[in-house]
């Protein structure tokens, strides 16, 4: 597939809804300290929306994939990929998928949890593999596998990143998985994406922009 695709030049602004590392730790300690998912929500929700404004602070979050990789869509864990969008509903609706996984919400009891809308400037090489879609439908599977082989083509490549189709904002939502340490820069913190996680439905999310 890489080798159909044509190569670009990217410079543009792409989103990322994310909590800052400090939040992280809180909630994760809170999720150990308290058992009740109804106390855990009126926690969550006494905490207020998580603070990102220092510009140091916004360029360390678009490091944290590389210092810490984990398993996702174009990674197995053994290397570091930033997953941003072109537009921020795009990253809020892929945001709701990855993150609804570490909420656990009683029947009927949706709660709200803000996040951060992230964007940075990514200038680099990429390919855009959005046409060939139709013919690799795995490209938006739920299954990882093939995504994963494909990532690690794009970063032996020397790629800086992959123009993608979503999986989570059909038909027309843009991912762009970045590969490289140092492709963004000038951060900025955009606004607020509150989710509301129910374990009967849908999330839901309202964004609030600065």
């Amino acid at each position: 597939m890489l080798d159909r695709a044509r190569p670009i030049t990217i410079s543009e602004r792409v989103s990322r809804v994310a909590l800052p590392p400090a939040r992280i730790l809180l909630q994760r300690q809170m999720r150990m300290e308290i058992d009740d998912e109804r106390e855990f929500a009126e926690a969550l929700q006494a905490l207020g929306g998580p603070e990102v404004s220092a510009d140091d602070t916004i360029t360390d979050m678009a490091s944290i994939p590389f210092r810490s990789p984990s398993q996702g869509r174009y990674s197995d864990g053994t290397y570091g990929v930033l997953y941003a969008a072109r537009a921020h509903r795009t990253a809020s609706r892929e945001a709701a998928h990855s993150q609804r996984q570490y909420y656990n919400p009683q029947i009927g009891r949706p709660y709200p949890v803000r996040y951060t809308l992230l964007s940075w400037m990514a200038d680099g090489n990429a390919k855009d593999i959005r046409r060939f879609l139709r013919e690799f439908p795995w490209l938006i599977s739920d299954d990882h596998a093939l995504c994963r082989e494909l990532g690690a083509s794009a970063r032996a490549e020397g790629l800086a990143c992959l123009i993608a189709p979503s999986a989570r904002d059909r038909p027309k939502g843009v991912t762009v998985p970045i590969f490289r340490e140092g492709v963004v820069s000038q951060g900025r913190a955009d606004g607020e994406v509150t989710f509301w996680f129910s374990s009967e439905g849908p999330v839901r999310y309202r964004t609030k922009f600065n």
